[in-house]
């Protein structure tokens, strides 16, 4: 794998992914995964190009040898569509279901900080932007999270959706984040950059 470039992130050092197989990130098989019925998935992303293929931000993979229904237990990415529509993607209840965000003031700008979040508590899958709910998914049971790794920057098994631009503050949480509490980390962040 290439070396790591690092890039000014939100707090400290982000990591810059430059498009291709070679930089992204993955963790060692069966790490630790939060709870199954609620957790929060979040960090902040800056597209480099909306391009015209899928990028992943961050996703856990199920199986780490193969790409096959559940496929993720959690993902969250960049559509094909060569603008600033992004999904996120997951398997509550052992069904993989995959929710596309489009509404205008819910898409991704380029060659800036955006704070993106998934939540599941039991009953609804939630995704937010830099704070403000985007889109809510019905969804009950525990969600799949398997032995494969969490990866960011890319999808290896899947054979690419790779990420051109930067990734910082990626974190999983055990709980089920409010809209309040995403919509504080956000605004601690974007004081950050001024």
């Amino acid at each position: 794998a290439a070396a790591r470039v690092t890039a000014p992130g939100i707090r400290g050092s982000g990591i810059y992914f430059d498009g291709t197989a070679t930089n992204h990130l993955r963790t060692a098989d069966s790490p630790t995964n939060p709870g199954a019925q609620s957790f929060t998935v979040h960090g902040w992303v800056k597209l480099a190009t909306y391009g015209g293929t899928y990028q992943m931000f961050c996703n856990k993979l199920v199986d780490p040898t193969t790409w096959a229904p559940p496929y993720v237990g959690i993902g969250i990415g960049l559509m094909n569509s060569g603008s600033g529509i992004w999904y996120f993607h997951h398997s509550a209840g052992g069904t993989f279901v995959a929710t596309i965000v489009s509404g205008d003031q819910y898409q991704l700008r380029l060659r800036i900080w955006q704070h993106l979040a998934v939540t599941y508590d039991g009953a609804h899958v939630r995704a937010y932007r830099d704070g403000v709910l985007a889109a809510t998914v019905a969804a009950t049971g525990d969600v799949t999270w398997g032995t494969g790794p969490w990866q960011l920057g890319g999808e290896a098994n899947s054979g690419g959706s790779w990420l051109f631009g930067t990734l910082s503050d990626w974190r999983v949480e055990g709980s089920a984040l409010t809209a309040a509490q995403l919509a504080a980390i956000y605004e601690r962040g974007v004081r950050t950059l001024v």
